[in-house]
């Protein structure tokens, strides 16, 4: 079934008609569609095999669709007898006001008038008033929240993966309590432009997701299979090669997407290319987006601006790209200039990894966790050590996820509070970890492997 911006099967068919007045006049940012396809989700598709989650609900509009949804079941009162607050949501609470504004800024969404930096908490308990008793509302930063993976989940929406560290906590705390063959997850950010990570995550997970459609900038899946739980030690967006993150990301393109969708995957597609260090190579893309979707950049104002907004930003990186080469190339002109020994800064990184694998099967992480920090922070710190950048990068990550894992571990038995990191490596796009543009050609630049990687791309996505 594909409509106004939507591509669904008949199993999850779209009817506004039957989406309850309250849910349409209710203020958010949710569209009309994505509002009654959870209202639809709660109401025709969720047993109570588990819980239903609404992670990043602002206003609570996504709430509110799913409580009005689960009250319209036919299951409701045995569903409610069974599990107590079926309904799990999430928010952090307020909009952050831009850092050295002078005056107040606000925002209106329907009858509401909110300023930036206050707390929207009472907009939200006024939206979802009356439904207290099947919603557990969560206040705070959710990278600090948890979630018992023996704890299932029926139904996800994910509304808050607008960083990829809170993109990673959703993965590695929500996945593995879904229920395979079952669970139906929404990623509501999915068509974000400045979210490559999340299609680099779905790709990621390709085997194991059932794409059922798309609704506004929304994505729908299905849960078909487990994930194993080597997956969850990975995070997909920075402690893999770049090139096979640009295979993930690439998976976006779903059958049957208008060019209004295809847009943002493709503006993605260059942040992405940026992360990975080629900011020449995204601005180039970009300029390939802008002659793709002219027509449609010409009647919809706000495409054009997210466009200038990328190049402003792919310019500002290229700029200190080319000062930096500029003196590379004037100290490699010097008499006296040497070559790195790359194989004794190998070595240092090699040195502080196996210095955290050490402290890890030693045990009682929670006596020397000062010099945990001071490791990653010594690692972080060294110089590039050239072609073994990527595997020592590797190393690192796997050995500081696994003593984080203990340090949590010892935490929790110990009735402490999990420390609040983000466990994972070092970002690729971190400049320590990009090698130098005159390192080596083949790998960097115009003619290297992003070009061809680039040019790959363009073979593959599907013509506006």
């Amino acid at each position: 079934m594909q409509g106004s911006d939507f591509i669904l099967g008949d199993e999850f068919r779209i009817d506004n008609s039957e989406t309850p007045v309250r849910l349409e006049q209710a203020a958010g940012t949710l569209s009309t569609n994505e509002r009654c396809l959870l209202f639809k989700l709660a109401r025709d598709h969720y047993l109570g095999s588990g819980h239903m989650i609404d992670a990043g609900s602002f206003l609570g509009s996504s709430s509110l669709s799913l409580a009005e949804g689960l009250k319209a079941n036919s299951l409701f009162r045995t569903i409610a007898d069974r599990i107590a607050s079926p309904i799990v949501a999430y928010e952090i609470g307020m909009l952050p006001a831009p850092p050295g504004a002078k005056t107040a800024i606000t925002r209106h969404f329907g009858k509401y008038k909110y300023t930036l930096g206050e707390s929207f908490v009472p907009i939200l308990k006024e939206n979802i008033a009356g439904h207290e008793d099947v919603i557990d509302l969560h206040i705070g930063d959710f990278l600090t929240e948890t979630w018992p993976a023996e704890k299932p989940i029926e139904i996800c929406f994910i509304d808050l993966a607008r960083t990829n560290d809170l993109n990673v906590r959703c993965f590695q705390q929500l996945f593995p309590a879904f229920l395979p063959g079952r669970t139906l997850l929404v990623q509501q950010d999915f068509f974000f432009d400045r979210a490559p990570w999340i299609k680099v995550l779905m790709g990621y997970l390709e085997e194991h997701f059932e794409w059922l459609g798309q609704v506004g900038p929304s994505s729908l899946y299905r849960y078909r299979s487990q994930i194993p739980e080597e997956k969850y030690a990975i995070d997909p967006y920075t402690d893999i090669p770049a090139e096979q993150r640009i295979a993930y990301h690439q998976t976006a393109y779903h059958p049957g997407l208008s060019p209004r969708r295809q847009l943002p995957i493709a503006l993605s597609h260059c942040y992405l290319l940026e992360a990975c260090g080629g900011p020449r190579e995204a601005m180039e893309e970009l300029q390939t987006v802008r002659a793709r979707f002219a027509d449609l950049v010409s009647r919809l104002p706000n495409l054009r601006i997210r466009l200038d907004r990328a190049e402003a930003q792919f310019a500002k990186a290229v700029q200190p790209t080319k000062a930096a080469a500029t003196k590379r190339a004037a100290v490699a002109a010097t008499p006296s200039a040497t070559t790195p020994d790359f194989s004794a800064r190998s070595e240092a990184k090699r040195r502080v990894t196996q210095a955290i694998r050490d402290l890890t099967q030693a045990g009682n992480l929670m006596a020397h966790e000062r010099q945990l920090d001071e490791l990653y922070s010594q690692w972080t710190g060294l110089p590039w050590p050239g072609p073994e950048n990527d595997r020592l990068r590797s190393e690192f990550a796997g050995a500081r996820r696994a003593a984080l894992r203990k340090l949590n571990e010892e935490k929790r038995a110990a009735g402490l509070q999990a420390p609040m990191r983000r466990p994972g490596g070092v970002r690729a796009s971190s400049p320590r970890d990009l090698p130098p543009p005159s390192a080596n050609p083949k790998t960097v630049g115009a003619s290297g492997w992003i070009s061809r990687l680039v040019a790959r791309a363009r073979r593959w996505l599907p013509s506006a």
